[in-house]
């Protein structure tokens, strides 16, 4: 199965976690790490890292998420505010919202 690790970020943190999943990960299946880029929805998963901007994700990974159909996706972020659960979980959410219906979010 093939893979993804698309990521946008403004301060570099979100890249440091996505550098990480890329270390972790079996690099035999990944067809690309980068930004956001149409050569990722190739992929059958995509781990797809955002920074938060107004409490969801950045513009350039929302727009790259309305595109996806189909996939697995694994959302991963980062945010400079907040400390609660509760906060993450609604970024989440509000992140989740761009994805059409036919992904499975894992």
């Amino acid at each position: 199965m093939s893979y993804a690790i698309v990521y946008s970020s403004k301060t570099g943190n979100t890249k440091i976690l996505a550098d990480t999943l890329h270390d972790c990960l079996p690099q035999e299946g990944c067809i690309y790490f980068g930004i956001p880029d149409p050569v990722a929805m190739e992929a059958d998963t995509l781990y797809v890292g955002f920074w938060t901007d107004k409490g969801k994700a950045d513009a350039d990974t929302l727009d790259f998420l309305q595109q996806l159909h189909g996939k697995r996706v694994f959302l991963f972020g980062t945010a400079g505010f907040g400390g609660s659960a509760p906060y993450f979980e609604k970024i989440l959410a509000a992140t989740r919202k761009a994805l059409d219906g036919s992904n499975t979010v894992i």
